[in-house]
């Protein structure tokens, strides 16, 4: 099981109107910047804890920005939302 984020374009521009930095990201959700910086790429998955602060920080629900990925089957990428956050 993999967070994945569905358009990063999208993310970065609610970061943007919230004000929310790398750096200000990265101290609160207790990350590395790097970290940080490879999350808002789609370089790496978030874990479930710093996925949900990420929601917490913008006010959104986790089906917003992010997708659950369990792999590929037939070529075409099986996604879940995580609904309750």
């Amino acid at each position: 099981m993999m967070i994945k984020i569905i358009d990063k374009e999208r993310l970065q521009d609610l970061l943007s109107k919230k004000g929310i930095t790398k750096s200000s990201l990265r101290s609160a959700a207790n990350i590395s910047e790097s970290y940080a910086g490879r999350i808002l790429e789609g370089k790496v998955s978030p874990s479930p804890q710093v996925a949900k602060k990420i929601c917490e920080l913008l006010d959104v629900s986790f089906n917003d920005i992010f997708y659950v990925s369990h792999g590929v089957l037939g070529g075409t990428k099986m996604g879940d939302s995580l609904t309750g956050w």
